[in-house]
């Protein structure tokens, strides 16, 4: 092959990319995309909607405890009101989906609950409907009085166990209640590799990095439809056979470079992104071996029809099998076929890297064969 020649016309392929009203719609979508889940993660965004009250505003814990929900960086978006028919007729009307009222004897009621009275009501709770949204609300909401339950259970504890006539400081208490206290998180996550989790971006932004996988994906699909549409034009005419899919492979990477370079900045603009190195290897993996996936697709349908019927397929099916939004357990051998799935999960276990390795190295395999058969055997003799 003559190199001169392939790097004139991957010059010329790049340019005509630009011509291609679809590809440049797809260039597009990126940004856009990422701006938009931007745009709308910036505003309230909570899952649940839960109106604060308190009937004394001026008990030191009601409000302790109403200002720690209202500082909190959660899913569920709180708000206070002062008047609670205010809050109840917001209720009704459907702009709020729970109403937490903080009664002015709380106190009581905490050291009742932690004696052992866990028939007795803390706080008041009144939604419309009995959702999985607003079960996961009430455990936000008791382990926002984590904290004071269990001094109270503490407290009284060491109150029993004490001799009869021992006076007790509060302050003393406090401070040795305070000593043995976990300001850590009951839960500590890390990925599969070991290595520790932490939370790029936010809940609305999370799914980008999937649906931005699948973009690229298209536009390695779509390097294979332009170059079959050019070659049915007779652009490709005088390449001998042999070498037809050699520049179609590197007119696919071509693509996917374009919107893999789009894709990371795009990455790094939503909060996302994890270390730089990393971030640039698995897309650079990712690349080559949807290249070599969608080189191999070609070799299989070989027309620019077939290829159009079987992209929505292929597309939908990477979705479903590929933790874009969500995780599906099993169908471990399709998922081992999807270049994405590589992708996606060698974010979390550098394991999956070296997977998508050997899933490039057979992936080559199978196009040189494929090219065999296909080009020299059965299309020949049919």
């Amino acid at each position: 092959m003559n190199i001169r020649k392939w790097f004139v016309l991957q010059i010329l392929y790049f340019k005509r990319l630009f011509l291609k009203k679809s590809f440049v719609v797809l260039l597009c979508l990126v940004p856009l995309m990422v701006l938009g889940l931007r745009i709308v993660a910036s505003e309230d965004n909570g899952i649940v909607t839960i109106l604060l009250c308190t009937e004394n505003d001026r008990d030191k814990l009601s409000e302790e405890i109403v200002d720690g929900l209202l500082s909190d960086d959660s899913v569920f978006d709180y708000k206070y009101c002062e008047d609670e028919s205010e809050a109840l007729a917001a209720l009704e009307q459907g702009k709020a989906d729970a109403v937490w009222i903080f009664p002015s004897d709380i106190d009581k009621r905490i050291k009742k609950y932690a004696s052992g009275d866990t028939g007795v009501n803390l706080v008041e709770v009144y939604e419309v409907e009995d959702t999985t949204s607003l079960k996961l609300s009430r455990e936000a909401l008791m382990a926002a009085m984590y904290d004071y339950i269990t001094y109270e259970e503490y407290a009284g504890y060491v109150v029993n166990a004490v001799p009869e006539g021992t006076e007790i400081d509060e302050e003393e208490l406090r401070a040795y209640y305070e000593r043995f206290r976990q300001d850590s998180s009951l839960f500590e996550y890390y990925n599969m590799d070991g290595t520790e989790w932490s939370d790029q971006g936010g809940l609305l932004t999370a799914p980008v990095r999937g649906m931005l996988s699948l973009l690229i994906l298209l536009a390695g699909i779509a390097g294979v439809m332009y170059f079959r549409q050019d070659k049915e034009a007779g652009v490709y005419e005088y390449l001998p056979q042999s070498e037809e899919w050699v520049y179609s492979l590197s007119g696919q990477l071509i693509a996917m470079l374009l919107l893999g370079t789009v894709s990371l900045i795009s990455l790094y603009f939503s909060g996302n992104a994890i270390s730089l190195p990393k971030e640039l290897l698995l897309m650079a993996e990712y690349i080559v071996a949807c290249a070599l996936f969608c080189s191999l697709l070609d070799r299989i349908f070989g027309s620019l029809l077939l290829m159009g019927i079987v992209t929505p397929f292929i597309v939908l099916i990477t979705f479903v099998m590929c933790p874009v939004f969500f995780s599906l357990g099993g169908f471990l051998p399709v998922k081992c076929m999807l270049p994405t799935f590589y992708y996606l999960y060698g974010i979390h276990d550098i394991n999956w890297i070296a997977y998508g390795g050997i899933y490039i190295a057979v992936a080559v395999v199978l196009n040189v064969a494929a090219e065999l058969i296909f080009n020299k055997g059965i299309r020949k003799n049919g």
